[in-house]
């Protein structure tokens, strides 16, 4: 017995006719009567009472009928699953992102998981001089990238783009203010991340738009590190609103605008040379979402309780 069987058997049992069974199923009658038969011959017994106008189910018949009703749904729903889980098996996509932006990551990867079923996407958290180098290598397929950085052989498109605060421990001069500009700060000593480049040492000072004074602080390697060392009043520094916790006070620091600070630039990037179409779909829904995804992370930053955070 085959499902084409129990389709044809199905037919004439709901229209008690064969010649409109068979032009439901698109076939001549006189083939549907023999498959019929040929199903009466398996089962060893007759399926219906063929009358000259109609026919109804033999006891037999009804039994049949009540086994294999839903029949063909089930197996076109365990089709749909075996593809869905054929789609799971997919190889999945890395993303190399820093710790403080794992997040926001998360976030991204959320709303675009939600319009890519059965592609998933792996968070790897690597150091900021390791993100580059991940893509180039094939280690990873996609990186979270904050701006400048050496760009050789990655493609790139530009997520948000953010203010930077200054942060000041609480008994700074300057901490009472809500907002400074980059003349009261200078001379300052400024906490150094890694860099690859002087155009992102003089970013991570503040002194990218326009030269001005200031003393290389301790190095860090991650935003715990810049919390401690700002907090312990050693050095202040220059970091993205997303990036802190919701609440700074605990580490002694304070947040302040500063208006003409360069602000920080969130890219998604690429090796040059993929032909991945998974790439490109992730690509293109995380530029479609990338607003909302700031939106909502900005609000949690703002109102959800203070988290470890690092990178």
């Amino acid at each position: 017995m085959d499902l084409r069987q129990i389709r044809y058997f199905l037919a004439v049992a709901h229209e008690r006719n064969f010649t409109r069974a068979a032009r439901q199923l698109a076939m001549t009658q006189p083939a549907l009567s023999r498959a019929v038969r040929s199903l009466e011959h398996m089962v060893g017994a007759e399926l219906f009472v063929r009358g000259p106008r109609s026919v109804e189910l033999t006891d037999v018949g009804r039994v049949l009928m009540t086994e294999v009703s839903g029949l063909d749904e089930r197996v076109a729903s365990a089709l749909r699953e075996a593809q869905r889980a054929a789609q799971d098996t997919s190889p999945p996509l890395r993303l190399a992102v820093r710790g403080c932006d794992g997040g926001l990551a998360g976030r991204l990867v959320e709303e675009c998981a939600a319009r890519l079923p059965g592609q998933r996407v792996d968070l790897m958290f690597t150091e900021p001089l390791a993100q580059p180098a991940a893509v180039r290598s094939g280690g990873c397929e996609l990186a979270l990238i904050r701006v400048p950085y050496v760009a050789w052989s990655l493609a790139s498109e530009t997520l948000l783009t953010e203010p930077r605060v200054a942060l000041l421990p609480t008994d700074h001069p300057l901490a009472c203010r809500a907002e400074v500009n980059m003349d009261e700060l200078a001379g300052e000593t400024v906490v150094m991340g890694p860099v690859a480049s002087e155009q992102e040492r003089a970013y991570g000072a503040g002194a990218d738009l326009r030269d001005r004074p200031w003393r290389e602080g301790p190095a860090i390697r991650d935003s715990l590190e810049i919390l401690s060392t700002v907090g312990l009043g050693q050095a202040i520094a220059f970091v993205p609103r997303s990036v802190l916790p919701a609440d700074t006070h605990p580490w002694g620091i304070k947040m302040v605008r500063v208006r003409d600070l360069s602000p920080s630039t969130l890219q998604l990037v690429w090796h040059e040379s993929s032909t991945s179409r998974a790439v490109a779909r992730f690509v293109r829904l995380a530029l479609e979402v990338s607003d909302v995804v700031l939106a909502r992370h900005s609000a949690s930053v703002s109102t959800g309780p203070a988290a470890q955070f690092q990178g």
